[in-house]
């Protein structure tokens, strides 16, 4: 995750989930336009699981489809038969600051 974090702008030493933090106050702090989260790095799960999808991705290449490693194992998931990727493991927010869906506004 160094490197992602370095391609971010970050130091060796710093994690991509301190960089996503400061790049948003710096968004919060420098415009009076809502944050644009595509403009943030990714979170250190999000990397993970982009780094393992890449990695099968390229032993495929590599291996001319004959290493059969399971989808699954490497940043997948089978929904309806179809292969998703998995975004992240974590929930976006602790439970007590979510809004429930009832409650949010359309914009």
């Amino acid at each position: 995750m160094k490197l992602i974090s370095m391609i971010y702008g970050g130091k060796p030493d710093e994690s991509l989930n301190h960089l996503r933090y400061v790049a948003y106050m710096n968004q919060l702090a420098t415009s009076s336009l809502r944050p644009r989260p595509e403009r943030l790095p990714p979170s250190e799960r999000a990397a993970h699981f982009h780094v393992c999808r890449v990695h099968l991705q390229v032993v495929q290449w590599k291996t001319l489809m004959r290493d059969c490693l399971d989808p699954q194992d490497w940043g997948w998931k089978l929904v309806d038969g179809q292969l998703i990727p998995v975004a992240t493991d974590l929930e976006a927010a602790p439970e007590g600051i979510l809004i429930p869906e009832w409650c949010q506004v359309q914009m």
